[in-house]
């Protein structure tokens, strides 16, 4: 018997695995081609990967953690903002590692997303977003491009924002509990109000390798963003049930922000590397505030706030790390010193300077036993502060944190965090500086208060079966002498400041399913969750409790893709006061064409856009309601383009960005 070989044509052969990869502190997350298909930039891609506990607002192209927490954005280990993720072209992405346990390095991140993306050797990439809605003003602008010759590499990136809505509401009742037991309820019947958001971000970029071990980075940036709301009522009170008059709330800002970044890194023998940065930024804040209660014979109540500050900063860090065979050592320090000029005038003015020094140091060693991961670190926190006419204060912060995980196969994982850390009161809380609310509440900064530690405590565990998996996500922090909100009556006015008072809990808790069904074309994520909060002051006890869910499909067949996403308010607590979320929804069906993608859809097609705030204060209690209805209903296109030349290759890339963005002036709402 002769055997003759033959060739056998089998057709296609798809091998298929998990593209999401858990490690001891983080998930390794490979976006498949149909996601980076679907995907235009690096910040909508965040939407067809479904991770839990990550948030992405394709109206404001932002992207933030569900539970409120900070959310840290780096590509190849920098730290960047929103604008800059949307300048990454999908197809350039190799990996996205989503640290849902940050180290001491991270100081007080809730999580990290780390870009890991391809570097042009030659050549270079274009790129150009757009969103627009065609019946609002309502856009959101980027362009991005980078030229790479030799060892050299040259960027800019430009982002552009515009929101004008004519379709603003407020609804508020007020009451107020005077000291001789007198009550006093005011209440707003809404007009329609104005809202304005502009922002306009330049960033110029150079970068020079001039071999493996060395890498330095220039960046210069520019951004100017203005922001006003204006609020028109019917004023009511109990006390005058016959009598009506006009008011009105205008809110506007400009902030100019310039900055210059520096870096170095270099890598050195037996694996440690050391990193360098310095950045130096400049703030220049005008803020202007009016407050009317108005009757036919002109103005009752005329408040006028005007405020302009400067502020200074300088940033620099250094980090060193060493691999060792079975773990790895890191260390590093950061200093930030700052510097500020406030000016408050109209009806009540007052000069204030501030400055500022914050040194954190830090060491950390993570290792492995078998199946357990564990990393153990410490750090310590200076805190100085000197403001104009008061005593200069100093602290110091212990800061230990250990993890530990487990990972007994490759479908599931445990994990425990657990650390202590620091908050420094804001410079806007402490300044000392009375600005009016309305004609019976003051808002006043609190120059006496204290930097305060407070507990974190957290557990995560996920199981895959098949192409499911379940994610449980629950934490605990304590706040223990937390600043919150501290109110009473002055000379007939209502004093509205902030206190070290006893202390806040906080517990969360989330469960997660996703799954892929009819040939992986779709994909669903349901998560449900809950939050429960007790408030202690010296004078009030509150607790409350919030439930909330969030649901996406994401389908993609050929060049055709769809995204559905329903979620309910995500609320917190703090002090006296309940700061509610949105209720949204987002469709958006797009189609690409070479290196074009064209996409239309709807924000809240269902629901308007409403925000929540209730004060519970036992003198000044309120229900505040405001609604954007522009910003529902809202039909919008996509238009996209991609392109780029040249070959590539990975290299070592900047690991390290700091950035100053608070303006460090108090703002007064009402």
């Amino acid at each position: 018997i002769y055997m003759e070989p033959a060739s056998v044509d089998l057709g296609d052969v798809t091998v298929t695995a998990s593209n999401i990869v858990n490690k001891a502190d983080r998930k390794i997350v490979f976006p498949n081609q149909q996601q980076l298909s679907a995907s235009t930039n690096g910040i909508n891609l965040l939407n067809t990967l479904q991770l839990p506990r990550i948030n992405v607002n394709l109206m404001d192209n932002t992207v933030s953690l569900t539970t409120k927490e900070s959310l840290q954005l780096r590509v190849n280990g920098v730290k960047v903002t929103e604008q800059e993720l949307m300048a990454i072209q999908p197809q350039d992405i190799i990996r996205i590692e989503y640290i849902e346990n940050p180290g001491l390095r991270y100081e007080n991140a809730g999580a990290v997303l780390n870009y890991i993306v391809r570097r042009y050797e030659t050549g270079g990439a274009v790129s150009f977003n757009l969103l627009q809605s065609p019946h609002k003003a309502m856009g959101n602008y980027n362009f991005s491009s980078k030229l790479s010759y030799k060892k050299s590499e040259f960027g800019i990136n430009y982002m552009g924002m515009l929101r004008h809505f004519d379709d603003m509401w407020r609804e508020k009742e007020e009451r107020f509990l005077f000291e001789d037991g007198r009550e006093l309820i005011k209440q707003e019947i809404p007009e329609p109000g104005l809202s304005k958001n502009d922002a306009h971000q330049l960033l110029l970029n150079y970068n020079i390798q001039p071999n493996e071990d060395n890498y330095v980075n220039i960046s210069v940036g520019y951004a100017r963003r203005s922001y006003g709301e204006d609020f028109y009522s019917l004023l009511k009170n109990n006390w005058y049930p016959d009598q009506t008059i006009q008011m009105k709330d205008l809110n506007h800002s400009k902030n100019d922000r310039p900055w210059i970044d520096l870096y170095w890194s270099r890598s050195l023998k037996n694996k440690q590397s050391l990193v360098l940065n310095a950045v130096t930024t400049y703030i220049r804040s005008d803020n202007v505030r009016t407050y009317q209660e108005m009757d036919s014979d002109g103005p009752i109540i005329d408040v006028l706030s005007l405020v302009k500050g400067d502020k200074y900063s300088f940033i620099g860090e250094a980090i060193y790390e060493k691999e060792f065979s079975k773990g790895r050592l890191s260390g590093g320090i950061r200093h930030t010193q700052a510097s500020v000029n406030n000016k408050y005038s109209g009806t009540l003015s007052f000069a204030n300077k501030m400055k500022e020094a914050n040194t954190y140091a830090y060491a950390q060693y993570a290792g492995k036993i078998k199946k357990f991961d564990y990393s153990l670190g410490v750090g310590v926190y200076r805190s100085w502060l000197k403001q104009e006419g008061f005593e200069e204060y100093e602290s110091y912060t212990f800061r230990p944190t250990i993890s530990l995980s487990y990972l007994p196969t490759s479908n599931f994982y445990i994990r425990f965090n657990g650390s202590i850390e620091n908050y420094s009161p804001s410079l806007a809380d402490i300044s000392a500086t009375d600005q009016y609310i309305d004609s019976l509440q003051i808002q006043r900064g609190n120059p006496y208060l204290l930097p305060y530690d407070y507990y974190k405590f957290s557990l995560n565990s996920e199981y895959k079966f098949g192409k499911s998996s379940l994610s449980l996500w629950g934490m605990y922090m304590n706040f223990p002498d937390a600043i919150m909100e501290d109110s009473f009556w002055e000379n007939g006015k209502l004093i509205r400041t902030n206190n070290n008072q006893k202390q806040l809990h906080q517990l969360m808790g989330s469960l997660t399913f996703k799954t892929r069904f009819f040939r992986d074309i779709f994909n669903l994520s349901l998560t449900g969750g809950g939050n429960y909060f007790v408030s202690e002051g010296h004078v009030y006890r509150h607790t409350y409790t919030n439930w909330y869910f969030r649901a996406s499909l994401f389908a993609n067949y050929k060049q055709w893709s769809f995204l559905y996403e329903q979620y309910s308010a995500f609320n917190t607590f703090w002090g006296e006061q309940m700061n509610g979320g949105e209720n949204g929804q987002t469709v958006l069906l797009s189609y690409r064409h070479k290196n074009w993608v064209f996409g239309a859809g709807m924000f809240n097609p269902f629901t308007t856009t409403k925000y929540q705030v209730q004060n519970y204060n036992r003198y000044a209690s309120s229900n505040k309601t405001s609604s954007i209805g522009d910003a529902s209903h809202m039909f919008i296109l996509q238009l996209s383009w991609n392109f780029n030349f040249g070959r590539k290759r990975n290299e070592i890339q900047k690991r390290l960005n700091n950035s100053d963005t608070d303006a460090g002036i108090m703002k007064v709402n009402k």
